[in-house]
């Protein structure tokens, strides 16, 4: 009686090692679930740099574009003296006449490169407000 009540005991079942397979089987759960949350926070990071790095070429479209309308205004066709760009970073600052209009009004078109391929593009007028 003494060894029936032992046996209850150790497996609800009555089968022995059945508490080894659940064991297993949690470790495994929580194993796959551990994997997932690591995969889905570096995903997570890479689309952070991501977001990160368009941010940085848009403000330096930006301030390439502001830095143009605060210089004295030069007949088009010219280029534009440009900002410190960022390491691995460069501007281009070109002015074309806008055709059919006097020469008070030019077209401005900032590039940016990154490690030499052009990543943006940014355009806007300049007024000679002499």
């Amino acid at each position: 009686m003494m060894m029936a009540s032992l046996l209850g005991r150790i497996s609800p079942l009555g089968e022995k090692g059945f508490l080894m397979v659940e064991t297993i089987i949690a470790v495994g759960i929580g194993g796959t679930a551990i994997v997932v949350f690591f995969l889905a926070l570096a995903t997570g990071s890479q689309g952070v740099a991501q977001v990160d790095e368009n941010i940085t070429i848009s403000n330096l479209a930006q301030s390439q574009m502001e830095f143009v309308h605060d210089q004295p205004y030069l007949t088009a066709p010219t280029t534009y003296p440009t900002i410190t760009p960022p390491e691995g970073y460069s501007l281009t600052a070109v002015a074309d006449p806008v055709p059919g209009a006097d020469d008070n009004i030019q077209k401005v078109t900032v590039t940016v490169f990154k490690q030499g391929d052009q990543v943006v593009l940014l355009e806007d007028f300049k007024l000679n407000n002499q």
